[in-house]
């Protein structure tokens, strides 16, 4: 893709060297000047100043309290990423808007990103397991003498990091881990907060608009419990299974959680008629108490897959990782995990998907293939995928934690089906790209000469996608609520959709912009794919006031079936279509991929975040 147009940075403010070693030079560095995003020049430089002020007073606060006011300006000209990172994250500034300008510099400079990424993580581990051991109990109490850098971790970590656990389970702390740092006095709410569930996500937000859901839940994919920036990855319609994780890079149906907190997890295990131990039912005790495993993420009738403590000590003098065979003991199995040292590491695997569900797809599918037969005036075609996106996938470490959104899985599973169905039948030859790019799409769609069989079924796919797009609504409301409350802290959070998942998004950055300056500096960066969304400058002007950095635009000229979708008008009609066309925003980056299928979307979600350059900062 051509790359973002940025202004040139300052020399004084380069890396020595792209490599896990590299040390970065601020000591001469003009904050104002190189620490932006490009779109604020343009639209809100006060908001580019705060963000370069920030990063700066964090840094030159680190620097002198590591290396005194005599050596603070060469303690600025050779900072690693770890110290960049402890520096920013500690500070409790360090939002949003702070990240994506700092983000920014790395590209102009060609500093290495991933280096900060990963030791941001790093240190949010380090800091968890700080508090855990009492290390900013102590750092408080020597506040009263001294200025002390872990005062300022525990303080930072608190406020930053928060937990992940609240904004997913909708704020409810772990009473145990709260009156346990209860010795930390003021700095004990915001180090309670970081403590209380950061190793994983909540299922259900438990507000009223969530209760008008199917099912709403976060699934803890990579990195929870020790991470720092938060991915939320959202889908817009499911043919399987197994798409819900497999999209994002997701081994099969497993998922990953981990339990900070010491004693009982909470949970019972039983033995399915494979031999597999399976997470049985919670029960309402474990609701209305708590359950550190349900608080974590864990999905009843989820398969126990294996399972390890993280404690660096124990990983040391012991197996790593237990892999469970068949025919284990679940009572025997469960006393071992809860005698493992925390934090603590399961990987589950999804429960199978509901037989009901199942035939109740399959009953669509074959309503539609008679219906299809039926009516046949004409031949489908059938053609070969295009390969537009010839990149070797590469398989990295991540960073942040990453969360998989599971919204009413029962419609995006008879969206998906239909779509599936339809999209192996029919390939549709589309305009040229640079037609469709001056005409009028409902000019356009009038003109196709749509195949009658493909009329004929229409409804299989217009009745589940306008179900999708009201439900839409509420899941971005809820998600938003849960932003502004920063159950989640002060971390920038990432939103990924494809899709009717766009719809999400556009709900949740709506909300945030309603809410005025309390909706900003929480949302690191936006990447849509095929999004049924108007190109308008007048619907997106909004969002991208609420995305500190980049907002990607993903757009495929040739799609026949959101073009169909726009000739049933399920989506939004309003001048073009984002899915189809270029945004009428300049801030907004606009990536065309000619011959990408709809519905193979989630086949090559993977080369598409690296084409877009965001692997690393999200795979």
């Amino acid at each position: 893709m051509p790359a973002c147009t940025a202004t040139t940075a300052s020399r004084a403010c380069t890396a020595s060297t792209a490599t896990e070693d590299a040390t970065y030079d601020f000591s001469t560095c003009d904050f104002d000047r190189d620490l932006h995003v490009d779109w604020w020049v343009h639209g809100d430089r006060e908001r580019s100043a705060r963000a370069g002020r920030a990063v700066e007073a964090a840094l030159r606060r680190f620097a002198r309290a590591r290396f005194g006011e005599a050596g603070a300006s060469e303690g600025l000209a050779s900072m690693t990423a770890a110290d960049v990172a402890e520096a920013t994250v500690s500070s409790g500034t360090y939002g949003a808007d702070a990240r994506a300008a700092l983000k920014a510099r790395t590209r102009r400079v060609g500093e290495n990103w991933r280096a900060i990424a990963e030791a941001e993580d790093a240190y949010a581990m380090r800091a968890r397991r700080g508090v855990e051991d009492g290390i900013a109990a102590e750092a408080a109490a020597e506040a009263e003498t001294r200025w002390s850098i872990g005062r300022v971790g525990a303080v930072g970590v608190g406020a930053v990091l928060g937990g992940a656990a609240l904004f997913l389970s909708g704020g409810m702390a772990a009473p145990a881990v709260a009156s346990a740092l209860g010795g930390l006095g003021a700095l004990g709410a915001g180090a309670a907060g970081a403590m209380s569930a950061l190793g994983g996500a909540g299922v259900i937000f438990g507000a009223t608009g969530a209760g008008m859901l199917e099912q709403f839940q976060f699934i803890p994919l990579r990195g929870a419990g020790r991470g720092f920036a938060v991915h939320v990855f959202i889908p817009g319609f499911l043919r399987d299974g197994e798409d819900l994780l497999t999209t994002w890079g997701g081994d099969g149906n497993q998922y990953v959680v981990v339990v900070s907190e010491p004693g009982a997890l909470g949970l019972s295990l039983g033995r399915d008629s494979e031999g597999n131990i399976y997470v049985e039912p919670f029960d309402a005790e474990a609701i209305s108490v708590g359950s550190k495993a349900k608080d974590a993420g864990v999905i009843a009738g989820s398969v126990l897959v294996s399972y390890r403590s993280l404690d660096p000590s124990f990983q040391k003098s012991a197996s790593t990782r237990y892999v469970l065979s068949k025919n284990r003991d679940p009572v025997r199995t469960l006393t071992e995990i809860e005698d493992l040292p925390r934090p603590l590491e399961l990987r589950l695997a999804l429960p199978n998907q509901d037989e009901e569900l199942n035939e109740k797809i399959g009953a669509m599918v074959d309503d539609m293939r008679d219906v299809v037969t039926e009516n046949t005036l004409e031949d489908s075609v059938n053609s070969p995928e295009l390969d537009l996106i010839r990149q070797e996938k590469k398989r990295s470490h991540s960073t942040g934690e990453q969360y998989v959104l599971n919204w009413e899985p029962t419609t995006l599973s008879q969206l998906g089906a239909a779509m599936q169905f339809l999209g192996g039948k029919y390939a549709i030859k589309m305009a040229a790209p640079q037609v469709i790019a001056k005409t009028a799409l409902a000019s356009i769609a009038s003109a196709f000469a749509w195949p009658v069989t493909l009329l004929s079924v229409a409804s299989y796919l217009d009745n589940p996608w306008q179900l999708a797009r009201n439900k839409a609504d509420i899941v971005g409301g809820e998600i938003a609520r849960a932003l502004l409350s920063q159950y989640h802290g002060r971390r920038p959070v990432t939103l990924v959709a494809y899709s009717a998942g766009a719809y999400v998004v556009q709900s949740t950055l709506m909300k945030l912009h309603e809410a005025g300056d309390k909706g900003q500096d929480i949302v690191d960066s936006v990447v849509l794919i095929s999004a049924p969304l108007s190109n308008s400058r007048e619907t997106w002007a909004p969002m991208r006031e609420v995305v500190s950095g980049r907002f990607i635009n993903v757009y495929v000229p040739d799609d026949w079936m959101l073009m169909f979708f726009y000739k049933l008008q399920s989506v939004d009609t309003t001048l073009g279509l984002a899915g189809l066309q270029p945004v009428a925003h300049e801030h907004i980056e606009n990536v065309a991929l000619p011959g990408l299928k709809h519905a193979k979307i989630p086949d090559n979600m993977a080369d598409i975040l690296a084409y877009l350059g965001v692997e690393d900062e999200i795979k």
